[in-house]
């Protein structure tokens, strides 16, 4: 075009004209003039100018054109293809302030619709523009409020980019819209059916991205689609998956887990589909996740400074999630009789051993791990000097992402770890952890000490709280929590924990269970040697403690009693000299349990717990009465 100034008068004129003959022209002339004219495509006010003069009806007609006696396959393929290359190239060149307009947004709905009927080529346009639209809130709105999402669910196993407009749908989803629940379960609803037909390994890797987003915008605890699709996940391991299926289908179940832990556990280790001289789904699924690990875990180390290490820690994570939730399982049977054994008993103890190994394994690995970012080298002893606080490290082992504590394949690792070591009697296997002892307290004050909201929870709190029951039923595992300052590092966490919670009217339960989890491992301490001095400072803590006349809560009380009874068995237990220096603690202490005691009394008619409240609080108060 010679003069592009005439030009675009010229388009405007016929897009402005209520002749459908004309504005077709126009448009035509418009997406010419777009393509070879860049002055106008980075004219903003000539892209306004345009786009004002395009009617959005028109539009919407020429999105919904098909073949009919008036209108030829390929003319009706035209002005689809017309339009859509017309909203593709606004989408882009607009300024981002009209991006968001009804009027660009607002053709999401055709657009979905042409998905039916579009040329490969034009497909990838419409999905294109979508991902566009979806990426901002404005158009992730117009998305959500599409009636008919079928033909982008339906393309989904052949066009990825549809995941990937479906995904920022789901994480851009206006929180103000309450009704759009039911949407999205039905949208799930529909992938899974039609990923059903090959290809669900896509699928299983979208899901493990999008459900921890998904999920707090939920409310159904179990949604309508879970069951078809731990159907489809058990179909696609028990049909001799591919390396990257079985990938997919490890991480869509480890998030399934966290997503749903109450309600995936019984879909996913109830009998798969299966021949008759096949292993069960449970005994496959789980294999390959034990193998997957023991293969891989010993020659980690080698990948810490790769590119290649956040993938493969991914994938491990998600596999020891597996196993954490598995050992949950196998766990909840002992508890329920009636309940049917997953597999035969010489099965159940090949895993027992399966497991052990790979959780021995896994000791090896944490060791190598932690001392690579504490002392820059892996496999040093724990007395090795450290390096100085901000100095570098003598080696660069670790990962250039941050600390051995938020790795999340450690916490997953030390989870199963914990849970196995509390459930199974395997003395060779707890000795062999309790030389991680100071691996685990290192990530449990790594937990308190990342901030004051975290010390109140941390993340390793509890699993190494759990490992602790089982290590510190050796005689190695508790020579080792005291000589890596085990009992001041709990202790002094504990007194963190009862500080808020005893000043707060209500806590978190997780924060409660926290402290009573920390009071049991230090009173299984005191049953196993005479009470020592360093362990006499849990007294100021206790007297320390303000008392009220009126606890808030039984929580409350018990805490505190929990506590005043430690420090009894901790005073019993001392040498006579200890007992005399600490007079005045005791009889602090006994004034605090005679305190819940008539607090007890007072509220026996409200709960029947209190009664026995009232009868413990009378026998620490005597107990530490005794020593005055």
């Amino acid at each position: 075009m010679a003069d592009p100034s005439a030009a675009l008068d010229k388009t405007v004129t016929l897009l402005r004209t209520k002749d459908d003959t004309s504005r077709f022209v126009g448009l035509a002339l418009l997406k010419s003039l777009l393509d070879s004219q860049q002055a106008v495509r980075e004219d903003p006010d000539a892209l306004s100018r345009c786009w004002a003069a395009i009617s959005p009806s028109f539009l919407d007609r020429l999105l919904r054109a098909t073949e009919s006696e008036k209108t030829s396959r390929d003319d009706a393929n035209g002005m689809l293809n017309l339009a859509v290359a017309v909203i593709h190239t606004f989408t882009v060149l607009l300024p981002a302030d009209v991006r968001g307009q009804a009027k660009l947004v607002g053709r999401a709905a055709g657009l979905i619709g042409a998905l039916v009927i579009s040329s490969p080529q034009t497909t990838t346009q419409i999905l294109q523009t979508l991902l566009t639209f979806s990426s901002r809130p404005r158009g992730a709105v117009a998305l959500w409020h599409v009636d008919d999402m079928s033909p982008l669910v339906e393309i989904a196993p052949q066009q990825p980019l549809s995941l990937d407009v479906i995904r920022y749908m789901i994480l851009h989803q206006p929180v103000e819209e309450e009704d759009l629940t039911d949407k999205l379960h039905g949208l799930i609803s529909a992938l899974v059916l039609a990923f059903r037909d090959g290809n669900a390994h896509v699928l299983f890797h979208f899901l493990a991205e999008v459900l921890p987003e998904a999920v707090s915008k939920m409310i159904d605890p179990s949604p309508r689609w879970l069951a078809p699709l731990t159907k489809l996940l058990q179909e696609t391991i028990t049909s001799r998956p591919s390396a990257a299926a079985r990938e997919a289908s490890t991480l869509l179940a480890a998030t399934l887990f966290q997503t749903f832990p109450s309600s995936f556990p019984s879909f996913l280790f109830r009998a798969g589909p299966q021949e008759t001289d096949s292993p069960s789904f449970i005994s496959l699924f789980m294999n390959l996740n034990l193998i997957d690990i023991r293969t891989t875990i010993p020659s980690l180390m080698e990948l810490l400074a790769s590119t290649s290490y956040q993938r493969v820690s991914r994938r491990l994570s998600a596999s020891y999630t597996l196993l954490s939730a598995f050992i949950a399982f196998l766990l909840s049977l002992e508890a329920d009789d009636d309940a049917p054994l997953p597999m035969t008993p010489d099965t159940l103890l090949k895993f027992r051993r399966d497991i052990s190994e790979t959780l021995s394994l896994t000791i090896e690995f944490l060791r190598d791990r932690y001392d690579a970012a504490v002392t820059g080298a892996a496999g040093l002893h724990p007395d090795t000097p450290k390096s100085a606080p901000g100095a570098p490290l003598a080696l660069t082992w670790d990962t250039p992402d941050g600390r051995v504590a938020d790795d999340p394949l450690i916490l997953a690792a030390v989870r199963a770890l914990a849970l196995w070591l509390r459930a199974d009697d395997n003395e060779a296997l707890r000795k062999e952890a309790a030389g991680v002892t100071d691996v685990l307290l290192g990530l449990y004050g790594s937990s308190t000490a990342k901030s004051p909201e975290a010390s109140l929870g941390g993340d390793f709190c509890s699993p190494v709280l759990i490992a602790l029951e089982g290590i510190l039923s050796t005689p190695e595992g508790i020579a080792a929590f005291a000589s890596h300052n085990g009992w001041a590092l709990l202790s002094k966490h504990l007194s963190t924990l009862l500080a808020s919670i005893l000043s707060s009217p209500s806590m978190p339960t997780t924060e409660v269970d926290l402290a009573h989890s920390i009071l049991d491992t230090l009173s299984t301490l005191t049953t196993t040697s005479p009470t020592t001095l360093s362990q006499l400072t849990l007294l100021s803590t206790a007297s320390s403690l303000p008392v009220h006349s009126s606890p808030s809560s039984l929580e409350h009380g018990c805490l505190r009693l929990d506590l005043l009874s430690l420090c009894a068995t901790l005073l019993t237990r001392a040498p006579r000299g200890l007992q005399k220096r600490h007079r005045s603690e005791a009889a602090s202490l006994a004034h605090a349990a005679r305190a819940v005691q008539a607090e007890a009394a007072g509220r026996e008619t409200e709960d029947g717990a209190w009664k026995e409240t009232w009868s413990e609080a009378g026998n620490v108060a005597s107990g530490l009465e005794g020593l005055l």
